[in-house]
Order: structure tokens, then sequence, then C-alpha cells
């Protein structure tokens, strides 16, 4: 069944221009249409989303950055909440404030002595930290250094009102401070405040720790950042404490807006504004020329390689065709190339090579062929022959058998119509090959046969001994295995002996297999000369029957047997066959 495809006139002719461009021609519409165009568009879709990918992890990078920032700046507060916590745990404050005063001296006194080490001791240390001060309800305090009374004035900020409302834990606020009793002219403050009420300490009158905060802190972390850009620090109301601009502003800008989280006297607090990119490969000018450049870089890195393997190509095949041109004129010699190789247009030279090769051969020898064929119909005509006369029917020998064996018990020589019998029963096995496999048992019967009749041929000079394993009666094997070895140790072994011989054969179990085992007494051999008969291209005219027997059981049992032959000149021969039955 054949499909044909109808094409138009338009379409056939197309298909006809393009079979008769050549290899090269072909090859660059190839590289253009499979590999410079493709190339061009994947170049410009992966540059594309390296861009992506880079504007991408310039933000992780900057968020992370603010991240960092907004911790930084956390710690930064941390010494001040520090010195919070000794002041609210410093017991000398409570009791010195808390107890009653008759003279102003004698306070002056303690303040100079207790108060002012107490509160410095803690605050001096942190150079986070501009100022500490104590207000207390104590009427003997007015304005002592670190100390001040709660007045009117105090009463009526904003800070107070938020603190004394809050009573526990941290307020962190900015706030304006005018108190005449400490500044000139009002001023804003970034202040950490804490009503002092340590449960464990003396009960003291109203109590309340303010720190300022220097504001240098927050430009310290903003500049250790290293970022360009606009930031605030803005508080739980709103109000911006501290404002910075860092840097020029360079590409694409980010907006943030990141919480101070991480701290109690900070909660409510945050880090916003808008920080630049730094990645000079967003602008798209530098975009441009990146893709120019690798794009450029591809396509003349592909082409000089398309180049190499075209020509590598179209100067095999012309080569090649100019060499098939040649066979036209009776020229056979083999295409040269410098270089081998083993891809398809080597393979094609190679077969052309051969099949010249095989032309020129075929010219030069048809007349040695000839006579070589009818050299072979001759030996296969020889064969037929020999094989058609190997057919004659034996009965003629087996009449001539049962005549002498009759005449011998007529003329009362029985031991001799014994022999004859048993010799006619032999050669009928030996004839009438029609199953190659026995049983231990027929073949023992057949090897009792052969040896009456040896012994019968050398009186007392031989003796024999069979042993069998009850068990094994039934095993098959391939016929006249034993009778073949035995006849081998007759022949070879005890014919050959001045001295009495004896053979003796045994076929015993042995695990899930058999071993069978002929010994002689007789002159024995080289070992070494029949094992290298048994290997295979192994010759030989002595030991046929060994040869043999080893051959039929490759056949049978392939690797499941084992043939050991053991002989020393003088010392008699062991052969030992183990089967896995």
């Amino acid at each position: 069944m054949s499909l044909s495809v109808s094409l138009s006139p338009r379409r056939r002719r197309w298909i006809d221009r393009i079979r008769s461009l050549s290899v090269g021609h072909k090859l660059t519409i190839i590289y253009v249409i499979g590999i410079f165009i493709p190339l061009v568009l994947a170049n410009g879709l992966v540059l594309r989303s390296v861009l992506r990918d880079a504007a991408q992890q310039e933000r992780e990078f900057l968020r992370a950055a603010i991240e960092s920032l907004a911790h930084g700046i956390v710690r930064e507060f941390e010494p001040v909440t520090l010195a919070t916590e000794f002041v609210y745990a410093d017991s000398v404050i409570y009791r010195v404030l808390a107890a009653e005063y008759a003279e102003f001296d004698e306070f002056i006194v303690v303040h100079r002595e207790q108060l002012i080490p107490s509160l410095t001791k803690y605050v001096s240390i942190f150079p986070s930290i501009s100022r500490a001060v104590v207000y207390t309800e104590n009427p003997i305090v007015g304005a002592a250094e670190g100390y001040l009374r709660i007045n009117e004035y105090v009463r009526s900020s904003p800070w107070y009102h938020t603190v004394i409302s809050a009573r526990t834990g941290f307020v962190t606020m900015v706030h304006i401070d005018g108190d005449p009793r400490q500044v000139l002219e009002p001023q804003t403050y970034l202040s950490v405040f804490r009503v002092l009420d340590n449960p464990a300490a003396v009960r003291a009158r109203n109590l309340i720790l303010r720190i300022d905060v220097n504001p240098a802190i927050v430009h310290r972390a903003v500049a250790a950042a290293g970022l360009n850009g606009e930031f605030e620090v803005v508080d739980r109301f709103g109000t911006v404490f501290a404002s910075y601009r860092m840097g020029q502003p360079e590409g694409h800008g980010y907006t943030f807006d990141t919480p101070l989280t991480g701290h109690a006297a900070l909660a409510g607090w945050s880090l916003r504004g808008t920080v630049t990119a730094k990645n000079p490969a967003l602008a798209w000018s530098i975009r441009w020329t990146m893709l120019l450049a690798v794009t450029g870089l591809s396509i003349a890195l592909t082409s000089i390689f398309i180049v190499f393997l075209s020509r590598s190509v179209t100067h095999r095949l012309h080569t090649l065709a100019k060499q098939m041109r040649r066979v036209e004129d009776e020229d056979f010699s083999p295409v040269t190339v410098p270089n081998k190789s083993q891809d398809e247009v080597g393979m094609l030279i190679g077969e052309f090579n051969l099949m010249a090769n095989k032309i020129d051969s075929l010219i030069n020898d048809g007349y040695k062929l000839e006579i070589e064929q009818n050299r072979l119909l001759v030996a296969r005509q020889q064969a037929e022959l020999d094989a058609l006369q190997s057919q004659v029917n034996p009965h003629f020998l087996f009449n001539v058998l049962e005549s002498i064996r009759m005449k011998s018990h007529i003329k009362g020589e029985h031991e001799t119509a014994s022999v004859v019998k048993k010799l006619s029963k032999a050669f009928r096995r030996i004839v009438s090959w029609d199953d190659d496999l026995v049983s231990i048992e027929q073949e023992i019967a057949f090897t009792r046969d052969y040896l009456e009749i040896q012994q019968y041929r050398y009186g007392d000079k031989m003796s024999s001994t069979i042993t069998v394993d009850p068990d094994v009666r039934d095993v098959l094997i391939p016929k006249m295995t034993i009778q073949c070895l035995v006849e081998n140790a007759c022949v070879h072994g005890i014919e050959e002996s001045k001295a009495a011989g004896n053979v003796a054969v045994t076929v015993a179990r042995n695990g899930d297999g058999i071993v069978i085992g002929v010994s002689d007494n007789g002159i024995g051999c080289d070992a070494a000369l029949v094992r290298a008969r048994l290997q295979p291209g192994g010759l030989g005219a002595r030991h046929i029957g060994i040869t043999n027997v080893h051959r039929r059981l490759e056949l049978h049992y392939g690797d499941g047997f084992s043939f050991e032959f053991r002989s020393e000149p003088g010392h008699g021969t062991d052969v030992v066959i183990r089967i896995i039955a």
C-alpha cells in the first residue's frame, strides 16, 4: 500500500529548487532559520529574564538592608532602656527622695554625695544618652542637677499626662520642652519616660524618670547602612523625630515603611522613606549594549563553528563524488581523506572503499572462486557417496555371528558361544543408536558384557569389579559413557602391562549429583597430554574414546559436569566424572 500526496505545481517547483541546492547552501539555510534567528530571540529573552531577576534581587537586597537598618536603630536604643532598668532598680534614689529634710543645705549634701552619683554612674557610660532627669514631688527639690520638682509647668506638659496615663512600662515619644528651669527656648526632644514605682524599694513621692536620646544615634545607624535615599523615623503618634537625606538620587526608587520591632520602648515606631537603587544594569542603554554584545559574540562563535562543520562535510562529499566518477573508468582506488572520522560521511566513505575493494577482488579473484566452487562440489558428492555406503544393512554380519554361536554350541564350546552372543549384543547395541541417553542400569549391563568378552580374551591376566548404588540405577546418562572408559583402560592400560591388571567401576550418589569412577592399575600415561587433547581443537590418534565421551558430556550437560583425568606412567589411571542429576 503506497500513500501519495498531491502537490500544487508551485509548491513542487519550490521543493525541486530546494533539492537542487548544494549541501553548503542547505547548511547555510539551516543555520539562519534554525540557529541564527532563534539565537537572537533566545538571547533577548534570556537578557530580559536576567535583568528582571537582577531587579528582583536588588529589591530583595534593599529590603534586607532596610530591615537591617531598622534593627540597627533598635539596637541603638538598647542602652537607653538598659539605663532605665538600672535607675528603676536603684534603691538609693527612692530612699533619698522619700526622705524629708529640715534644711535645704542638708538636701544639697545628700544630692551631691548620693543622688548625682546614683544617676550619672548609669547614664555617663552610654553615648546614646544625652541627658537624664528624675521628676519628683518632694518639695525640697527645686531645680538641682539631674532632679526637678514636678511643678505646674510639668503637669501641663503633654508628655506628663501620657506617662501618668500609662503608669507602667516605657513611654517613648517626641515632645517639645521649654521648662525655664532647663532651657531658654523650647526645643524638640526624643525622650524615654518611665514611672519609678519599684515595689521592692522605699515608697517615695511620685517619681518619673526621663532620659533624652541623643539624635546622633539614628544618623549613625543610617550612615552605617550605606544606602542612598530619604529616611524618616516616626513615633507612634505620627510625629517625625528625625529625617535624613543620604547621597544623591540614582536609579529607580523604592518606597518603604518598616516597623521598628523588637523593643518595648519603640512600640508603634517605624522607619519610612525612599531608597534608590544603585545597579547600573537597569539603565536602558546598558541593557541594549549587553544584548548586542552577548548576541554578537554568540553569533560569531556559532558562525565560525558552522562554517567549520560545513567545510568538513562538503569537502569530503566533493572528494567522494570525484572518486565515484573514476569508478566508471574501472579505477577502484580508495578515497583518501586527511583525517578519518566516524560520522555519517566518514562511514559512507568507508563503505565506498569497502565496496570498491570487493569489486576489485571479485574481478581479480573470479577464476579462483570458480575453481574453489568446483572443489567443494566434488567434496560434497564424495560425502554423499560415503553416506550411502555407510547405510549398508548390517544384518548379514548378525547372521554370521549367530551361525558361529550355534556351531559352537553344537561342538560343546559353550564359553565361545557365550562370548559370541555377547559380542553380537554389543555390536547390535552400537549399530542401533536410537536414543543417546540410557539408564545407568542399562549402561552397567552393557559394560559387564564387554568386560566378560575382555576376560575371555585375557584370561587370568585381567579382573574387574563393579560397584553401583541402588538409588542411581534409573539416572540417565549418554550411551557408552562408562563402556568407552572401560575399553580405554583395557586397551591402553591392561593390554600393554606385563603384570595382572584390574579394572574397577564405581557409580555413587554425591549430594545433588552422581560420581562415576573408572580406574585401572595398568601402565598409565602422560595425563597432561590427554588433558590437552580434551581442550577445544585438541587432536590425537590415541584415547579417542575418552575424547568422544568428553565431547558428548559437553553437548548434554554444558557446564553441569566435571571431567577429571589422573594418570602417571607405571602407576595406572583414574577417571572421575561428576554430573549434576
